[in-house]
């Protein structure tokens, strides 16, 4: 990976991640405007159980965390593809 981008990274007007981006190494930078978390996921459960998440990189450098949510799609419909949410 270019080391450039996390400087052009870390100097951009807004900075907006998802989920659970990794910064670790730095190599895509460290500024985070806003941390976007799919919270109709199985994953994200899993890393709000665990205590460690508030103290990953990406969350404490977060100034706004938005949880996205879909009305459609929940912890226990996840595992259905598209087309079978949509089939009923």
């Amino acid at each position: 990976m270019n080391p450039r981008l996390a400087v052009i990274v870390d100097n951009a007007d807004f900075v907006m991640r998802f989920n659970e981006p990794n910064l670790s190494g730095g190599m895509s930078g460290m500024r985070t405007d806003m941390l976007v978390l799919a919270v109709s996921s199985k994953s994200l459960h899993r890393r709000l159980a665990d205590p460690a998440f508030l103290d990953a990189p990406a969350v404490k450098a977060a100034k706004v965390a938005m949880l996205a949510y879909h009305p459609q799609v929940s912890p226990a419909t996840e595992h259905l593809s598209a087309y079978g949410r949509q089939k009923g």
